[in-house]
């Protein structure tokens, strides 16, 4: 979160995350770290859907997907 606003980057988007279970952590924990970082004055996080299209610049709005799957 720091570096996405340090960059002043407009969307922070994650990616590497939720397609395959490759650690030692559950697949959803980047994105939940992620978020619970996530302030006011954040950068707005991106988590489309897995293979969901982001049209960039008025992305749909974003939901917590994942926490419906667990």
């Amino acid at each position: 979160m720091t570096a996405a606003k340090e960059l002043k980057a407009k969307y922070h988007f994650p990616v590497h995350w939720g397609m395959f279970e490759l650690a030692l952590h559950d697949w959803d924990e980047p994105v939940r770290r992620i978020l619970a970082h996530q302030t006011e004055d954040s950068v707005p996080v991106l988590t489309p859907r897995l293979g969901e299209v982001v049209l960039l610049p008025n992305p749909a709005a974003q939901t917590r997907w994942w926490e419906s799957l667990n």
